[in-house]
């Protein structure tokens, strides 16, 4: 397992198995997915944060027991932090072996790519993004 998160009404995992990485995720009252990831880019800059996958899973309603938006990707050695903003959230990420993961409770939005996200350096230093520039191209 390369992380793993209980934060509110959803659990996320990061697993590793028969050389394949995996997102897991549930919500309180079930409902969840699981997507497999791509694997770490080759090279990926100290203060890069990159969006792998991201979405929604089940039905908004602002608390997280039924819904949730979430995204998750890559984060170089340099980033201490990366903080989603979505939906009218703002979600600090795990940030851990080089990935991230971040939920959010569903309320409007199909879960990502229409909001932004801050980066906060090792030093100090941050800057927000929109979350379409981040995905791998």
């Amino acid at each position: 397992m390369l992380d793993a998160d209980l934060r509110g009404q959803v659990a996320s995992g990061i697993v590793t198995r028969a050389g394949r990485v995996c997102l897991c995720m549930s919500a309180e009252r079930g409902d969840g997915s699981w997507d497999t990831l791509d694997p770490a880019p080759a090279r990926l800059r100290s203060r890069q944060v990159l969006i792998d996958t991201g979405g929604g899973h089940g039905v908004g309603g602002g608390d997280g027991r039924d819904g949730f938006g979430y995204a998750t990707g890559f984060a170089g050695v340099g980033v201490r932090s990366a903080t989603v903003h979505c939906d009218g959230y703002d979600t600090t990420a795990l940030v851990r072996g080089g990935r991230w993961t971040a939920w959010w409770p569903l309320r409007f939005s199909d879960g990502v790519g229409d909001g932004t996200v801050t980066i906060t350096c090792a030093d100090g230093t941050s800057r927000t993004v929109p979350q379409a520039q981040l995905y791998r191209r």
